[in-house]
């Protein structure tokens, strides 16, 4: 992984290497081959995991074990191909973080007109707060942004942006990490929902390197209570690797899952998300979770 192997590679339909596990003591504990080809590591994993248990899972419990922690790993795996990581001296983060307090020097500003602020802040009369940024900044980051700022749109003529679905902290957020790749300094950890409300603009804007720390933060900030809003903003992005991580946290959480994909579970609001789960736990929930709509529907005569 540290010298650049992709976890979310998948693997060419010629691939023809189809392991399997063969037990110490018991020969009846062995398990069906796992089919490799067309498979991203992850999804190799989360195959070979499936079979141990549906083997014996108290047998095949510490390759279960190892194999969790490999998915783990495996998931919080952030770089794509073509974006190294490099080390980057504390200082150079600090120049920048100051470039982005410089409201002197800024010479755009963002008015985030959505969140619990609401529209007072953002359409305050001259002088209300409003996030400063640096055109030349936005433009290097974002070919949206270099868009919009060009001659002849009305941002760039007017050097202002607003953004009506976006609040105050969200963009904050977003501009820290465009700026300096890292969350505000003095500001409290953002919430999985400030995440993917600045995940939705960076996504809108194509700011990759900005999406991408996103993936990863969400990707740590998956718990039972964050799994369906993060997953359905995957799937409906289109981002394999926030998907892949989302995948690793339901195959770690199994009987919570199926409990919720259960008829009388707690249930999942997004059908995609429990779709999404279902495939996953390979269970069959054509049936479960109706309500009884279709008997209830009356035809007209």
């Amino acid at each position: 992984m540290e010298q650049g192997a992709d976890p979310h590679v998948v693997a060419p339909e010629t691939c023809n290497f189809e392991p399997s596990f063969m037990h110490d003591e018991n020969a009846e504990l062995n398990t069906k081959p796992i089919r490799f080809s067309g498979k991203t590591a992850i999804e190799c994993l989360l195959a070979a995991k499936r079979v141990l248990t549906q083997a014996d899972p108290d047998a095949w419990g510490k390759g279960i074990d190892d194999i969790g922690r490999a998915l783990t790993i495996l998931s919080e795996a952030r770089s794509p191909p073509g974006m190294a990581k490099i080390p980057v001296s504390e200082g150079v983060v600090d120049t920048w973080a100051a470039v982005l307090a410089d409201a002197q020097s800024a010479d755009v500003a963002i008015r985030a007109l959505a969140g619990p602020e609401g529209r007072e802040r953002g359409r305050a009369a001259e002088g209300g707060k409003v996030l400063h940024a640096h055109s030349v900044v936005l433009r290097a980051a974002s070919p949206v942004l270099a868009a919009m700022l060009s001659k002849g749109m009305r941002e760039g003529e007017r050097k202002e942006i607003d953004l009506e679905d976006c609040g105050y902290r969200e963009v904050q957020v977003l501009l820290s990490l465009m700026y300096t790749s890292s969350l505000p300094g003095d500001e409290e950890e953002p919430s999985a929902h400030t995440l993917l409300e600045a995940l939705r603009l960076a996504h809108r804007w194509q700011a990759r390197q900005v999406v991408e720390i996103l993936e990863a933060g969400l990707a740590k900030a998956l718990k039972k209570e964050t799994l369906e809003p993060i997953l359905e903003e995957a799937l409906a992005l289109g981002l394999p690797r926030l998907s892949q991580a989302c995948k690793v946290f339901i195959s770690n959480n199994d009987q919570l899952m199926r409990s919720k994909l259960a008829p009388r579970g707690q249930g999942f609001r997004s059908a995609a998300v429990r779709s999404e789960v279902a495939r996953v736990l390979k269970c069959d929930v054509s049936g479960g979770g109706s309500d009884g709509g279709a008997d209830k529907r009356r035809r007209l005569p």
